[in-house]
């Protein structure tokens, strides 16, 4: 299944992920996955709730479950949700000009200019002491 998402197939990961979920309803892994899947397919209202499913089996959600709920959300639109989940994110990460990058777009969607540009500084400054 991760080489057909790799390879852009993202309908066929869809089937896969489809059977897998038939027989393992309950993994997180799975869930994420299908989740994950829908949201490349632009499908962002099912993918979300594969994604929220998944965050609550799992105890400890790695980032990167946290970061794909954030950018769902800020795809339907739902700027604030979007960066709870970004702050999840950088709770674990402070610097991660990344997640400071999407969470500036979302406070430009609800109208923090000031606050995005801040941010969107600090991405420079931190992407300035990666190079």
């Amino acid at each position: 299944m991760r080489l057909l998402n790799k390879l852009g197939n993202y309908e066929e990961a869809l089937n896969v992920s489809n059977e897998l979920l038939a027989f393992f309803p309950d993994n997180p892994i799975f869930i994420y996955n299908q989740g994950a899947i829908l949201h490349k397919l632009k499908r962002n209202e099912e993918g979300i709730q594969y994604i929220v499913k998944a965050i609550a089996l799992n105890e400890n959600p790695c980032k990167e479950w946290l970061r794909d709920k954030g950018l769902i959300l800020f795809h339907l639109e739902k700027y604030q949700e979007a960066i709870v989940e970004y702050d999840k994110v950088l709770s674990q990460e402070l610097k991660n000009h990344i997640i400071l990058a999407y969470k500036a777009s979302a406070l430009v969607g609800i109208k923090k200019y000031d606050e995005a540009l801040k941010l969107l500084e600090d991405v420079l400054a931190i992407d300035t002491i990666l190079n």
